[in-house]
Order: structure tokens, then sequence, then C-alpha cells
């Protein structure tokens, strides 16, 4: 066998059944021929030494998919056979083509991709990624509350990617992007939407974020309270027209009862004044909604003491004898007098003009200042079947309701009497025509330092009966 640069002519390069090249880089056709002896085949036959270029991966296509399923890849490549790969190196071809179907994953992985042509492979395998991203979820969402008008910030945290900010609940554009979001100018409630993106995958539903718009709340007008010592007060409500309003109150005034402080309406609270004047507290009130404050507004409770009642009388009585009932002076008071037999008299002083047996006994007195009754106090009137005539000689007006007056038994008898009482210094300090049994120790003539009660001791008097008789003299002892 004999071998030639040329299908015809020139000398052979070489014999035998092989034939190796000098180096070539592109594809070349070489003859053969044989001879035996002088006999040579016809023709010579071509043999091609072909040069093929080694094949490069152009283009690689990876793919994304959500949680779990099949990926698409693809590649091309400058020429020859794309063969697919699990290993960057080694390993047998798991396919061919310009594109790849993974099996199912739940987790990112990594194809690799080489091409052929003829025995001529790329150098290396080319990466192609499968990407697996988590569906993203909102974790956090951020409302915001503003008062009547203005901008609201909101905010939302996700698991992963991108926030997205949408008007409404599906559909639609997004309107921002990134984890805050400042509405425009609102003046009513409004709901804005977030969900967030990982590459291709998107939370599977938007969450809605509320501005919250709140009117500025009002309380209407509450009305000043009157309450006695010791009065259960009924429950103090506030109201004011915007729905959802707490109301906060303060107290200036612990004495009256009340706590210093509290919200919502005013619980039912006992009043409380143990002094001798009105104890008033203002209390404030403060309206909020949803954080917007309103004005405050205030009003007074005012707690009365209880007034003071002291009963006396000019007991003890004979029958057919006036009884008097006498009630220290309250200024401003009204007062109310009764007894377990039917009787009832709004005068301070009042006077039975006839006693009788049955008018003996315990009598109420109530005294009533400012709508605030008094406790009670008794005094024990006593009856007497007394024709006799008794002077006394003293009594003691210190007011404890026993021998508070002056009594001369039988003295209603003598209606034209005349009663004087002078002190050891023989001024006149009293003087009655008729006398009453009234004197309570006290001087009813001319102006006394120190007020009209006279002191203790010995006191002179003069009575005349007005019958004709003579004019009966006598001292009498005023003890306190």
């Amino acid at each position: 066998i004999n071998w030639y640069a040329d299908s015809t002519g020139g000398l052979s390069m070489g014999t035998g059944t092989s034939f190796v090249t000098l180096p070539i880089s592109v594809t070349d056709t070489f003859y053969v021929d044989a001879t035996v002896g002088t006999c040579t085949t016809p023709s010579r036959s071509a043999v091609v030494a072909l040069v093929n270029t080694t094949p490069t991966i152009i283009t690689i296509i990876t793919d994304s998919i959500c949680d779990s399923g099949i990926a698409t890849l693809g590649a091309t490549a400058s020429a020859g056979t794309i063969n697919w790969y699990a290993d960057s190196t080694g390993g047998l071809s798991m396919g061919t083509g310009t594109s790849f179907v993974t099996l199912p994953i739940s987790v990112t992985d990594t194809f690799y991709v080489d091409a052929t042509v003829g025995t001529c492979t790329t150098p290396s395998r080319s990466a192609v990624v499968a990407l697996v991203n988590t569906t993203p979820t909102i974790i956090t969402t951020t409302t915001d509350s503003i008062c009547d008008s203005g901008t609201a910030t909101l905010g939302a945290t996700a698991s992963a990617g991108t926030i997205n900010w949408y008007a409404n609940s599906t559909g639609g554009l997004s309107i921002a992007m990134g984890n805050s979001f400042i509405t425009p100018v609102i003046s009513v409630t409004d709901t804005l939407y977030v969900d967030a993106t990982v590459g291709a995958c998107t939370t599977p539903s938007r969450s809605a974020v509320v501005a919250l718009v709140s009117v500025t709340p009002i309380i209407n007008n509450i009305a000043n309270l009157i309450l006695c010592n010791n009065a259960s007060s009924s429950i103090i409500t506030f109201s004011g027209g915007v729905a959802v309003t707490t109301y906060n109150w303060t107290n200036d005034n612990l004495l009256i009862g009340l706590g210093a402080d509290g919200n919502g309406n005013i619980p039912s609270f006992t009043s409380i004044n143990t002094g001798t004047e009105a104890s008033i507290a203002t209390i404030i009130v403060t309206p909020i909604t949803n954080g917007c404050i309103g004005i405050s507004d205030s009003f007074t409770i005012n707690v009365n003491p209880t007034p003071i009642a002291l009963a006396n009388s000019n007991s003890s009585i004979c029958i057919n004898h006036p009884i008097n009932l006498i009630a220290q002076t309250v200024v401003g008071g009204s007062y109310l007098w009764t007894n377990t037999n039917g009787y009832s008299s709004t005068s301070q002083n009042p006077i039975i003009p006839s006693a009788s047996l049955s008018d003996a006994g315990e009598y109420s007195l109530i005294v009533s200042l400012n709508d605030c009754p008094s406790d009670v106090s008794l005094v024990t009137i006593v009856i007497d079947d007394c024709p006799d005539f008794n002077i006394p000689e003293g009594f003691s007006p210190n007011g404890d309701a026993i021998n508070d007056v002056f009594v001369i038994r039988g003295i209603i008898n003598y209606p034209n009497n005349t009663f004087l009482i002078f002190n050891r210094w023989g001024s006149k300090v009293f003087e009655a025509s008729p006398y009453q049994n009234t004197w309570d120790g006290t001087s009813t003539i001319g102006v006394k330092v120190g007020g009209n009660e006279l002191p203790v001791s010995t006191y002179f008097y003069l009575l005349d009966l007005g019958d004709g008789t003579n004019v009966i003299k006598g001292t009498i002892y005023l003890n306190r």
C-alpha cells in the first residue's frame, strides 16, 4: 500500500497499512493504491483526515420553582450534542438535548452540561442551577392611627424577599415596595395590602394593613353634683357622640370620698364631709378615642356636711300648760318635729298650747340644710298633774336638754305676771311680762361683753303674779 498527497501523480509519502500525517489544523484528504510487481490498482482511494473544532457551551438557562416540583433547564452549544450530568465530572449522561426536565425536587440542585462533536468534548462541564425558593410569608404588619386627617406610616415584615404594597386585596399594580409605606393625606380609615415575592414565588394572599383615621372626640356638658355627707351617689356617666371613646378623669379633693383618678364612668361612691362647711371637688374629664385626645371638661361635686340638730324644751310641764319645743338655730335650715302620736311641726320652736298626759313622751327633731338632713335629736316631755305652784332654786342651761330653761311650775295660771331678774350688782338682766318659762340663762337687756350668755352665779328675781298678791322675791342659782 502506497500513500500519496494527491489523487494522481506525485511520489509516494509512505507505505504500509497505516500512515501518520504531519500536524494539521484543517481537514485534509490523502490517497492510497496497491502494487503487486508491476501491477497497480487502477485508481487511488481517498482517505480523509478529519479535523473537528472542540465545541463550547454558549448559553445556559436556569429555572426556579416554588417549594417543590420539576424544573426545566436549558443550554446551547457552538456545535455537537449537549449532554446533561448530575456531577461536574464523571458519571453517566442523564439526558441529551438543549433542554432537561428534572425529577421533582424540594431543594436547590445543580446540574452540569457539556457538548461533544465526534470525539471532541468541551474541556469542562457548565453548571446549570435548578433554584427552589420557599414561598415567603408576611410575618408582621404594623397599623397606624391618626386623628382627623393626615398621612399614616404603615409597616410589614416578611420571612424573605421583597415586600410589595397594593391598594386592593387582589389585582392591580404595586404602589410601593419596602418594609414601610407612607400613605397620602387621608381623612377616612383606609386599608392597604401587602405581599412578598422571592423570585417568582409570591405569598398566597395579600395581608391587610389598616390606616385608622379617628375623629377627635368631644365630651358633652356634665352637670355639677350636690351630695350630702354619707350619701350614696348615682353613677356619673359621660357621653360625647364618638364611638369607642374612653373618658379619663381626675379628682382634686380626695376628702369627698372619691378616688384620685379613673377611666370610664364614675361608679357610685359614698360621699364624705365630716366638717361644718361644704367640701367641693373639681373633676376634670378628658375624652380619648384611639389615641386622639379631645378637649377636657370639668364639673364640681359639692358635698354638704350633716347639719347638727339640738332639741330642747320647757319640760317638765303641768297639765293644761303650754309645751315649748326649742331647736338650736341652724342658719338657713328647716325644721321637722314629730312624735309617735302623730304630732308634726315645721316651726323652729313650736308651742303646744295646752298639754295633756297624751302629749308626754319623746319628740324627734330633724334639721335639714341644703337638702341634707341631720341626725335625729330627741327631747323627752314630762307632763305632771301639778295644780301647785313652784319656783325652782336653780337651773343649768348647758345645752344638754335637761333643765336648760327656768321653769316656774303653775305660772301659766297667772297670765298677768311680770318676772324680773337681777345680777349681784343689781343690774336687770331679764324681764318678761308675762313670763312663759322661756328664760335660758341669757341676758335680754343691753349688750354684754362676750355675748348675752350669763355666767355661773346667783341671781335675784322679783315675780309679780298680777293677781293682787305680794311680789315674790328670791334667788336663782345659774349653773352651767
